[in-house]
């Protein structure tokens, strides 16, 4: 069985070596990416790691941890949402043990281009959605937990902001941040943004950074691309059509969302 290294929790997918780790999002939504990691290992052994820190700077160094521990370095950051500027803190850090760093999903990078989120989010739901969704993500900023029966009716409405064709299987699935790690990380990352940090690590870069992205995520892709093609040299991006925050559970972008992905990993690690 495996053991992750000492304090720290996660798992395996697939068979060595590992050098493709996915990076979760929230922050606190540990095995959310479960079923990303589980396709890919397919082709490559990849890890899992759960970030339970309640900082930034924690779930930095849990990262480097995992990478530096149980990988063979450098490796591949695969991050969703949250996950995303995770992996590309990480790499600003530890520039040695990463040789690529993939965006899912992002959040945008500069606080003007965030203030959009919340309104497309609430003009795809109806009037009562609407002041239910409200009250359930208020409880989750300020709750100590979320029960799991409102824990699942957000994330039935967030497959309705978030997500455009999602399929069957993943519409019975539902990963929801940890309300206390979320609490306590997600103002310190906001801040970061806020303050222009969080740019200006991914601008030390020296990697490829490569962002994939849904055409229907409320995450704005035009503004991801902007600020990244202006701070990193090696980065590009694409756009994956009738597709939400979370492509490889969306019916008309899961094959070619993957197709994308195992390229980059190939060109990586030789997958």
């Amino acid at each position: 069985m495996f053991e992750p290294p000492q304090g720290l929790r996660g798992q395996r997918q697939g068979a060595a070596p590992y050098r493709v780790v996915v990076v979760h999002g929230g922050p606190g939504a540990a095995g959310s990416l479960t079923p990303m990691a589980v396709e890919l290992s397919k082709k490559c052994g990849v890890l899992e790691p759960w970030q339970t820190a309640r900082s930034v700077a924690g779930q930095v160094a849990e990262l480097a941890r995992w990478i530096k521990d149980e990988t063979d370095t450098p490796a591949v950051l695969v991050g969703h949402s949250w996950g995303a500027w995770l992996a590309g803190l990480t790499a600003a850090e530890y520039p040695q043990d990463v040789s690529k760093v993939i965006l899912v999903g992002s959040g945008p990078f500069r606080a003007e281009d965030a203030c959009g989120i919340a309104e497309t989010r609430l003009a795809r739901l109806n009037s009562a959605q609407r002041d239910e969704y409200a009250a359930l993500l208020t409880g989750l900023q300020t709750a100590d937990r979320m029960t799991p029966q409102a824990g699942r009716r957000l994330r039935q409405l967030m497959d309705i902001t978030d997500q455009f064709d999602l399929l069957p299987a993943f519409a019975r699935e539902f990963t929801l941040p940890d309300s206390e790690i979320f609490q306590q990380v997600w103002p310190e990352a906001d801040a970061l943004r806020r303050s222009g940090a969080l740019l200006a690590a991914f601008s030390r870069l020296n990697c490829q950074v490569v962002a994939l992205h849904g055409a229907y995520d409320p995450h704005p892709a035009a503004a991801v691309s902007d600020a990244l093609r202006e701070n990193i040299e090696q980065f590009r991006m694409d756009i994956l059509p009738d597709c939400g925050h979370e492509p490889w559970a969306e019916r008309r972008a899961r094959a070619r969302f993957f197709e994308i992905l195992d390229a980059e990993l190939a060109d990586a690690v030789g997958v």
